[in-house]
């Protein structure tokens, strides 16, 4: 399901994945959010088919969400995945 999602009072169209352990984000969506620190990795995080998925790091962050709000760890992966 698509739903249009806030951080740091940038609104963009994400896609909710219910069954997902982590959220997601390009680093482009990083740089819209004035390019919060991003903490080292300590995960590995396998995609279908067995991929890896290259993380570039991590932020906390709240997501706002039809005005309910959400602290997750944020993770940042290149734009070509």
């Amino acid at each position: 399901m698509r739903k249009i999602v806030k951080i740091n009072d940038y609104k963009f169209d994400a896609l909710i994945d219910t069954g997902s352990t982590v959220t997601l984000v390009w680093y482009n969506v990083q740089a819209n959010l004035g390019m919060p620190t991003l903490n080292p990795m300590k995960i590995k995080l396998t995609a279908f088919g067995k991929g890896e998925i290259q993380l570039i790091g991590s932020f906390k962050s709240t997501i706002d969400m039809k005005n309910r709000k959400f602290k997750t760890d944020v993770y940042v992966i290149d734009n070509s995945l």
